[in-house]
């Protein structure tokens, strides 16, 4: 059984290259990971914090608002490293943006997406929160091995080292009850950064585990992705997909898997997931 069951999943990853490419992408319950130029963060709540150092001589690939690739080069080029680039949080100049509370910036983050086609650059405001609350300015250790912190759910965290640049390789398990029933959501959550793309991946398996039959389990997830874009700022929206997937009418049990590939500079990505658990009183949500 193919189905997408049960979590969000988001993955942060900040690096600073000069070559631009930035990257963020969420992890399971949500998973967010995002690089400037060289950093990257994520979490399943997870989050991923590297930096990386390279030269900007070559040029940025980048997509047009239809869709289409280009390349930032010159000024252009400088301008997207430049924009993609951590502020402080006290140096913001937008009211919106002022002294955001953690709820306040959760909210925020996952409603961006909506506002955006892709290819279409992020607005002065948009572009300062994602470089105030999105992107993070603490190097790694070393340069050379980037650090990833990942928070399992629950909030306990670790951490490891990618193998490669701003890899991500996190699993979850996590249980609850309502309608009647409790079920558990587990699996795992994989991304990966590089100069030029992304690429991500989920896989769980959502089951009931006691309580009141189950009527039918829905899974879905979406990743979004934030980096280079044609024109000014020259950071916006490069990349967004949705999937979701259903069980049979009463299955006890429903597994899930989708992956994807995002060409181009990456700034900031983001996946959530979801399993939504139907019995005859109801439904509920995990994670």
């Amino acid at each position: 059984m193919s189905a997408m069951d049960g979590e969000t999943v988001r993955v942060h990853q900040n690096r600073r290259i000069a070559l631009g490419a930035c990257v963020a992408v969420s992890l399971l319950a949500t998973g967010s990971l995002g690089y400037i130029a060289g950093s990257a963060s994520a979490r399943p709540a997870s989050t991923l914090n590297g930096t990386l150092t390279s030269e900007a001589s070559s040029g940025i690939e980048a997509v047009s608002a239809g869709g289409e690739a280009s390349t930032l080069t010159g000024e252009a080029a400088e301008a997207y490293e430049e924009n993609t680039t951590p502020i402080d949080q006290t140096d913001v100049t937008f009211d919106e943006n002022t002294a955001l509370s953690r709820a306040e910036v959760e909210e925020r983050k996952d409603a961006l997406a909506d506002h955006y086609s892709v290819g279409q650059p992020l607005s002065a405001e948009d572009l300062e929160f994602m470089r105030a609350y999105l992107i993070d300015a603490e190097p790694p250790a070393s340069a050379s091995s980037p650090a990833i912190e990942a928070a399992a759910y629950g909030g306990a965290e670790a951490r490891i080292v990618p193998a490669a640049l701003y890899n991500l390789n996190q699993s979850f398990n996590v249980t609850r009850s309502g309608a009647g029933a409790t079920a558990n959501a587990s699996g795992r959550i994989t991304g990966g950064i590089n100069l030029v793309d992304a690429n991500w991946g989920v896989s769980w398996t959502t089951k009931r585990t006691g309580g009141k039959a189950l009527t039918k389990i829905t899974s879905s997830v979406k990743a979004d992705a934030f980096g280079a874009v044609a024109a000014w700022p020259f950071v916006g929206l490069i990349y967004s997909k949705s999937y979701s997937a259903t069980s049979p009418s009463g299955a006890s049990g429903w597994s899930f898997s989708r992956n994807g590939r995002v060409t181009g500079a990456v700034a900031y990505m983001q996946m959530d997931c979801r399993s939504y658990v139907y019995t005859t009183s109801g439904s509920f949500a995990l994670p």
